[in-house]
């Protein structure tokens, strides 16, 4: 199953632009890495990277909104 989400904000990654990320079901393996990571806010950056493809470095140029 796959999720697509449209950015409100495209992100500039070197050539390319993001503008949606389709995002997978997860696996316990994807849980396991998100888990290494330091803070809530890292693990999140690093779950969507792992669902979505695009590094942590373009994940972490999203915006978020509360």
């Amino acid at each position: 199953m796959t999720e697509v989400v449209k950015l409100t904000s495209p992100v500039e990654f070197g050539d390319e632009v993001i503008a949606e990320l389709n995002l997978r079901e997860p696996t316990l393996a994807d849980l396991k890495k998100m888990d290494r990571e330091a803070g809530e806010v890292g693990k999140l950056v690093v779950l969507i990277a792992s669902l979505s493809g695009p590094p942590p470095s373009a994940i972490g140029r999203v915006r978020a909104r509360a």
